[in-house]
């Protein structure tokens, strides 16, 4: 078919459902290049059977668009949250500058145990710092180790773009003596 639309989607997905091929219609529904949210939400809600992947990209297509309220509405419905459904509405609530809710969703992740995911823990400093509460990012940054790049440049990020250059240069100064500290310990490991 040279061209596929909605239309043809559909009657694909359709089709593949009445004959019970529900991992194919799966697989055809998670590659659909969709790009209107409304007709993606009307296909997801026909399929009979939903899995982590689909619940996540239509969650993910919400956040995309900014549709912030109907994503934590599919979110609330979904039946298990996986870590990157938790990521994908802790940055929709950064993006919107809704705090509350993202406070809500980082005690839901502390209960779940997710927060020990780098990423997970990189999202939630990200989030934090759009939502203007630096002290809180700094809190999650300062409660995770081993820290990674991403973690080092968002809070020093963070502090730059609010305009706190002084904390800025003090975390990277702390890179600075964790670095010495990895390039001291690699040196002692080969010498032996």
């Amino acid at each position: 078919m040279p061209e596929k639309n909605v239309i043809s989607w559909t009657v694909m997905l359709g089709g593949l459902i009445q004959d019970h091929r529900v991992d194919e219609a799966r697989r055809l529904f998670d590659m659909m290049p969709v790009k209107d949210v409304d007709i993606a939400r009307k296909l997801f809600e026909v399929m009979p059977e939903k899995n982590e992947v689909t619940w996540t990209s239509m969650l993910m297509g919400y956040t995309e668009c900014g549709r912030i309220e109907e994503a934590s509405d599919l979110f609330d419905r979904m039946p298990i949250k996986s870590v990157v459904a938790c990521n994908a509405m802790i940055l929709g609530f950064g993006q919107n500058g809704e705090i509350v809710k993202a406070r809500k969703l980082h005690a839901q992740i502390l209960r779940s145990r997710f927060d020990s995911d780098v990423y997970v823990s990189s999202v939630l400093i990200t989030m934090y710092i759009k939502c203007g509460d630096l002290v809180k990012a700094k809190q999650v940054f300062d409660r995770f180790s081993p820290k990674d790049t991403v973690m080092w440049n968002s809070i020093i990020t963070g502090y730059a773009q609010h305009g706190l250059g002084e904390e800025a240069f003090q975390v990277f100064h702390e890179i600075e003596a964790v670095i010495a500290e990895w390039t001291l310990r690699s040196v002692y490991v080969l010498a032996q």
